[in-house]
């Protein structure tokens, strides 16, 4: 097979950006008694200002005490309508309620709520300010929520100190910064202190050393989100299996790419420490250790992907960097000084070294999990770990490839329906990052005539956040089927031994993420002038879900409904990748390519230009993949600030399209489609279908084309949209994102140089 180039899509037709008005809420009236609601609503507030006022004597000496509460609403609003309502109402929203209606975080200024009060009293005396109608109850948050599972579960002794984590609602700088500053003064009154924080964007977490007691009474704190155990990292067990020791092709050029992995270290194992380029640490004096040897194993399959192909072919050649960013550490009675240290902190700050270090770092292996961080139903704001992640790999241009954590239920006869059974078999923090890779587990299961790939029994599943699809892709990581299953990996405690044992067998999703990211930084290596974005993208599109799949998944087609479809993404996602696919198109499969900037609000058309006959003899398979970075927020309603999408059309005039668009980029968001129904007949179906794609970042659609199915007399037109999901200010936003049509026909030997030919790159004049 020849490797050839990857083709540019043509330049796209530009149409001038409009930003339009957000819509306004329509407040949908109840049949219910006003004087009764103003009434009920009074009491709320009077009862609220009791509670604030206990608030005040007890910690005023040392802090001004905010007045937050929760606010229910009962009818779906816009965000930015209702946020601007309540603020001249003089209540300022914390936190937009994920599920709407829902509940909202919200404070006031105004302990006795004059301003509100006034607009409650000509809402019942003339029916003004309809907000009031989407209003249910208004009243304290409860402490058990404020309590979060691990606390739950393992509560802290009568006496003695403990570590906990403590979320503080993101406020105002100046009001966070005059709360915290009071807050650590009561807290040392107490006999306990903060020993670390981490305030972003998004969220403000504390590490505390604290009693019981005074937990019990910073828990009156309306200031105080949640309360929960420093999180432990989960790191799988591995087996043994001996290997003799090959030969080692090493160290890697000078302008090969890196991996950065935040794990428990790395060793200097034989076939690792001549590509080992740095150790990246939190402190001077840390230790560069691997007390589990879950880090050497994680690196050897970042460093060389398949680990027994290399033992196979008596060869290891290094071909990427690596840097060692410690994160796990030995779990010990005493608690040492990494307990003083917030993991979200620990991780920020070895990311931003190693970007400091080596600006090209740009893939950042993450095979660790949070256990009792489960991406429940029940979970209506994304993880503070996934959040940070989210903010780096937007604000640095990174990756992070995480695994998606272990399942512990055993399947016995179960298999594979064990996995989407129960709602414990989900995801992990942090799998549920949006702009981060999520990889799940397969194996290699052998069959009486081939070996076929199949689920790992150990692997969770998605979906990810708000629907979103996790996991993106699948890799080995062995688990389930004997040690025949399981992958090869560097055997850490080997070194140092006198004819020690190089490897062994090992088993977990923390052994698929590593292939993903050896397949990243081979892409960067081909490709170093790439965004991230374009790195994505051209590896998912690569991907491809096994044909032959066990038990009720082999009864779901790529073309099914989307509800089995989603039940087949959530264990599969996209596939497993292909890298030579993504490295090169060949004559047979062909990849169009583009990187591009977009304004909010507005929309490309791309022209494909395909042979006339193209769809006529053979078989296509068509897939589109689109890849984009918006910025995210944790407290509004929509999580991701930027919604993107793409529909694929044919036999349609370009002017059509573009005054089908340009009426319908007006549309109200979020859950209006954006084309109109009179092109719908034109539209080429992809599949999973576009309400289960926009709802994430990496995006995919595939298609398999019959013979004679779609006519091909008219270039196809290719529409990628971007709209504004309600907080992004900035007018003149331009959203990133990368886009790539691949069409593969396996028996057409011309198809390659037939589309060259056909998209020339146009020069704009």
């Amino acid at each position: 097979m020849v490797d050839l180039d990857h083709l540019p899509l043509p330049e796209p037709s530009l149409p001038t950006p409009r930003r339009k008005q957000r819509p306004r809420t329509k407040y949908e009236r109840f049949d219910r008694d006003n004087s009764k609601f103003q009434k009920d609503r009074l009491n709320e507030l009077q009862l609220l200002k009791k509670t604030h006022e206990k608030n005040k004597i007890k910690f005023g000496n040392y802090l001004d005490p905010r007045l937050i509460f929760k606010i229910k609403t009962n009818q779906y609003v816009y965000e930015s309508n209702f946020r601007q309502d309540l603020e001249r109402a003089g209540i300022q929203v914390l936190n937009s309620s994920t599920a709407n209606p829902g509940y909202w975080i919200a404070f006031s200024n105004d302990s006795e709520f004059k301003e509100f009060k006034m607009k409650l009293q000509k809402h019942h005396d003339d029916d003004r300010y309809k907000y009031f109608l989407a209003i249910d109850e208004i009243v304290p948050i409860p402490v058990d929520e404020k309590i979060g599972r691990s606390l739950n579960i393992d509560q802290l002794p009568e006496m003695g100190f403990e570590f906990l984590d403590v979320e503080v609602w993101r406020m105002e700088d100046s009001e966070l910064d005059q709360f915290l500053s009071g807050f650590e003064n009561w807290l040392k009154e107490n006999n306990c202190l903060i020993l670390d924080n981490l305030i972003t964007i998004n969220f403000c977490i504390l590490r505390v050393r604290i009693s019981k007691r005074v937990l019990n009474e910073i828990l009156a704190l309306n200031e105080i989100a949640l309360v929960d155990r420093p999180p432990t990292l989960e790191v799988e067990s591995l087996l043994m299996q001996p290997i003799e020791k090959e030969q080692i092709i090493g160290p890697p050029n000078e302008n090969c790419s890196s991996i950065a992995i935040l794990d428990s270290g790395i060793l200097k194992h034989p076939i690792l420490e001549d590509a080992i380029k740095d150790y990246i640490k939190f402190d001077d004096d840390e230790e560069i250790g691997d007390h589990s040897g879950h880090g050497t194993s994680v690196a050897s399959i970042c460093l060389y992907g398949d680990v027994e192909k290399c033992i196979r072919d008596s060869r290891f050649e290094q071909k990427i960097w690596l840097y060692s960013l410690k994160i796990i550490f030995k779990q010990n009675k005493n608690r040492g000084n990494e307990y003083n240290k917030l993991l979200e902190n620990r991780l920020k700050e070895l990311v931003e070294k190693t970007i400091q270090k080596d600006p090209n770092c740009k893939i950042f292996n993450v095979s660790i999990a949070i256990p009792h961080h489960i991406l429940k139903n029940d979970v209506v704001k994304n993880f503070n770990l996934a959040v940070l992640l989210d903010e780096l790999a937007k604000k640095y241009n990174i990756i992070f490839v995480i695994s998606i954590g272990n399942n512990t239920q055993l399947p016995d006869s179960n298999y594979p329906d064990h996995l989407l059974a129960l709602e414990e078999n989900r995801l992990l923090n942090p799998a549920s990052s949006a702009l981060s890779l999520t990889v799940g587990g397969i194996v290699s299961r052998l069959t009486r005539i081939d070996s076929i790939d199949v689920p790992s029994p150990i692997t969770r599943v998605g979906p990810g956040f708000k629907g979103m699809i996790k996991p993106e892709l699948v890799e080995y990581s062995g688990g389930g089927f004997g040690n025949e299953s399981d992958v090869i990996i560097a055997n850490a405690e080997s070194v140092g031994v006198i004819e020690g044992r190089p490897f062994k067998l090992g088993k977990g999703t923390s052994f698929s993420a590593p292939r993903i990211s050896h397949y990243l930084a081979l892409l960067r290596n081909q490709y170093p002038f790439y965004s991230s974005n374009m790195l994505k993208c051209l590896l998912l599109s690569s991907s491809r879900i096994p044909i032959q799949r066990p038990g009720f998944l082999s009864e779901i087609s790529e073309d099914d409904t989307e509800t089995n479809l989603m039940k087949l993404l959530n264990v599969y996602g996209y596939g497993k990748p292909d890298i030579s696919k993504a490295l090169y198109s060949d004559n047979y499969r062909v990849l169009l390519i583009k990187e591009s900037k977009l304004q909010i609000n507005s929309y490309h058309i791309y022209e494909i230009n395909l042979p006339q006959d193209v769809f006529d003899e053979y078989e296509t398979l068509l897939s589109i993949t689109l890849t984009y970075d918006p910025p995210i927020r944790k407290n509004r309603i929509n999580y991701l600030g930027v919604a993107m999408e793409f529909h694929l059309y044919h036999n349609l005039d370009m002017d059509d399209l573009n005054s089908s668009l340009s009426a319908d980029i007006d549309k109200e968001y979020p859950d209006d489609e954006i084309q109109k129904i009179d092109i719908k007949k034109n539209e080429i179906m992809l599949k999973p279908g576009i309400n289960i794609r926009k709802k994430g970042v990496h995006q995919k659609g595939i298609r398999i084309i019959k013979p004679h199915e779609i006519s091909s007399n008219k270039p196809l037109l290719l529409s990628v949209v971007s709209r504004d999901l309600g907080w992004i200010e900035n007018v003149s936003y331009e959203q990133d994102y990368s886009i790539i049509v691949a069409i593969e026909q396996v028996n057409n030997l011309k198809l390659y140089n037939a589309i060259k030919l056909r998209n020339r790159v146009r020069v704009r004049s």
